[in-house]
Parts: structure tokens; sequence; C-alpha cells
């Protein structure tokens, strides 16, 4: 990433990451329905 940073002129890595770097936002369905149901309110469970 320094290097990639250097290269673009970039003075500070961060820059780099902000702009270059893509996040993947899809979620595994299983590991979302595991995480709503372990933290889940106990008010929002009951409404399912």
């Amino acid at each position: 990433m320094d290097l990639a940073a250097q290269l673009l002129g970039h003075t500070d890595p961060k820059v780099t990451i902000e702009h270059y770097i893509r996040r993947n936002e899809h979620v595994n369905p299983l590991t979302a329905e595991l995480l709503d149901r372990a933290f889940a309110r106990e008010d929002e469970s009951k409404s399912s």
C-alpha cells in the first residue's frame, strides 16, 4: 500500500485506501441471520 501511495503521489496511505480500496458490501445471508438472532432485542424477536 505504501508503494502505491508513493506512486500515486499521496502523502498518506490512508488517502490511497479511501479512494482506491473497494470493500465488499455484501453479507452472507446465513451470517446475517445468525447475527440477527444472536443480537436481537427481546421486543423485536416477539414481532417476527
